[in-house]
């Protein structure tokens, strides 16, 4: 069973039972009270109408009490009525065929002096009220007023307050059914997506972006899940890279050797060649091809090295700013062959950073080789700033250029992937491993054919972070 079924079933039960109990006690309670009712009006009329017979009694004038006992039939309550002398006579009756009837109540041995009251509950589960109240004069009995009551008309007060409680239980019932549907669902939805993410990540996906402001216990559940996949992701994607690098370690290795080795009897037979056959224009022309291009793999297998087995970076206080003034020196030309605008927004009390200012600037480098690379139409414009985020020196670099396609751009920092042909695809992964060396962040995003931004952050030197924090 669902766990939004098992919540709306709970609520629904408790809804149920706290109703009937309701209902039953309310009805009870009207019951109580109406009985109340009817046993104060039996005693009230019995005593009232025993007063004001006394003087009729004594005068023997019974017309004047017909007046009462006409009052009398005209109450539904009421069954009948009569008034008895000490002999049981009956001197006054609802029913005046009865008239001068004996009727021995049978309730006494001796005189009443106060109210009486019975009740008897006949087969019609309707209960009969009698009152038996004394006629007394200076404390002597001259008759006894007996009156008869029915609870007829109040056991259909009782049935109609029953049917408002039955109607007020299914209403209440309905909304409760209601109450427990929605709450079940505010419930269960964080649930479900709890379940949704865990099944997720069992099928290899880390990136949950189920988010949740509740406080509650799915609340703190599901952050600490969601933090659990964050830490899971990054230890296996580090992890992967890890063993992509000890694989390229062990191949640089392997290529060092048997490429290197080749390549220097080749350089130089090239040059003995040049030097033998001096006046041989074609000798020279394809020994110094051969020449160059042994020295472009020898380059190449260098750069290939230094990439498979970094070395550690050296940490003293950088001035970001200037690291980026020399960096774009060196492209100048570059730059105004392509007619590139270069548009640069420095904080020029940006605190110092911490770090290798070599390593440093071939990141800066290989992010703007691309920028520059990726902006193939004229008068492009790259546009740099500088500045602190959240406690690190920020380095944005954003061109108007190709951009990167979504499906590539969760590869760019996967060794020896490149979107460009002539790429080699150890840029950005040299980059992403530096800038981590250094504590730091470095962050892309792109629009396909408009733009691409990469964002360096770089722990500031901690005496200006402090500074800062202070400040």
């Amino acid at each position: 069973m669902k766990i939004t079924t098992k919540i709306i079933l709970s609520i629904v039960l408790i809804v149920f039972v706290t109703g009937t109990i309701l209902v039953a006690f309310s009805a009870n309670t009207q019951k109580r009270l109406i009985e109340e009712q009817i046993e104060k009006k039996g005693s009230v009329l019995a005593e009232i109408i025993s007063v004001s017979s006394i003087i009729p009694m004594l005068n023997y004038d019974y017309s004047s009490v017909k007046l009462y006992f006409d009052a009398l039939s005209k109450d539904s309550d009421v069954l009948s009525g009569e008034l008895l002398d000490n002999n049981y006579i009956v001197k006054m009756h609802t029913d005046l065929d009865r008239l001068g009837e004996v009727n021995n109540p049978g309730i006494i041995d001796e005189d009443l002096k106060s109210t009486l009251v019975k009740k008897d509950t006949g087969t019609d589960n309707l209960v009969r009220y009698e009152f038996y109240s004394p006629v007394l004069v200076e404390e002597e009995q001259i008759g006894i007023f007996h009156i008869t009551l029915t609870s007829k008309s109040y056991l259909n007060v009782i049935k109609l307050v029953w049917v408002k409680m039955i109607l007020l239980g299914a209403m209440s019932l309905m909304i409760g059914v209601l109450l427990a549907f929605f709450l079940g669902n505010q419930i269960s939805k964080p649930i479900k997506e709890l379940v949704r993410g865990a099944e997720s990540v069992s099928g290899g996906n880390f990136k949950w972006d189920f988010v949740t402001n509740s406080n509650d216990e799915v609340g703190k559940l599901a952050r600490a899940f969601r933090n659990m996949t964050e830490r899971l992701d990054k230890n296996i994607t580090s992890r992967i890279r890890n063993e992509k690098m000890a694989v390229v370690g062990q191949l640089s290795s392997v290529l060092a050797h048997e490429i290197r080795n080749p390549l220097e009897p080749i350089k130089g037979s090239a040059e003995l060649l040049k030097i033998y056959y001096p006046e041989e224009k074609q000798i020279i022309k394809f020994a110094g091809i051969i020449q160059e291009e042994v020295l472009r793999l020898i380059s190449f297998i260098d750069n290939f090295l230094d990439f498979a087995k970094p070395r550690d970076p050296e940490f003293r206080q950088i001035d970001l700013n200037t690291l980026i003034d020399k960096t774009f020196i060196l492209l100048e030309k570059m730059i105004d062959d392509k007619q590139i605008r270069v548009d640069i927004s420095a904080d020029r009390n940006l605190p110092p950073v911490t770090g290798d200012a070599s390593m440093l600037k071939q990141v800066i480098l290989n992010v703007i080789l691309n920028a520059i690379q990726a902006s193939d139409r004229k008068k492009g414009l790259i546009k740099v700033s500088t500045g602190v985020n959240s406690g690190f020196a920020e380095l944005v670099i954003k061109d108007y250029g190709k951009g990167i396609e979504k499906v590539s751009l969760d590869k760019i920092f996967d060794p020896f992937f490149s979107t460009k042909a002539e790429g080699s695809g150890t840029g950005l992964t040299t980059s992403q491993r530096i800038v981590e060396q250094h504590g730091g962040k470095i962050n892309v995003e792109s629009e396909a054919g408009k733009w691409t931004m990469v964002q360096i952050l770089l722990p500031l030197s901690a005496l200006q972070e402090e500074k800062i924090i202070n400040e």
